[in-house]
């Protein structure tokens, strides 16, 4: 898939899975490292900047209250500002 997105030439960044969600299990919290080795591992294979959002989105007010695996405008807000700085 990250072939076929390079080809497009457009700019791109690959963002690991945030694992600071609030009340998340720590079963799911284990999973989601071995998904984001992997996201990991595609991203420096394919040579795309990577976005790891388990730095950017840390604090209970990133998460929505409403659906709590969705940013919310604060981390909807961090998350733009590093693809901002990231794509200047």
């Amino acid at each position: 898939m990250l072939e076929r997105v390079r080809a497009f030439e457009c700019h791109t960044a690959v963002c690991t899975i945030y694992d600071a969600v609030p009340d998340l299990e720590q079963i799911a919290t284990t999973a989601l490292s071995f998904f984001n080795d992997v996201i990991l591992t595609e991203a420096i294979t394919a040579g795309l900047p990577v976005v790891d959002l388990r730095r950017v989105c840390t604090e209970r007010e990133d998460y929505s209250y409403l659906s709590p695996i969705e940013p919310s405008f604060k981390g909807g807000a961090k998350i733009a500002a590093v693809l901002n700085r990231l794509f200047r």
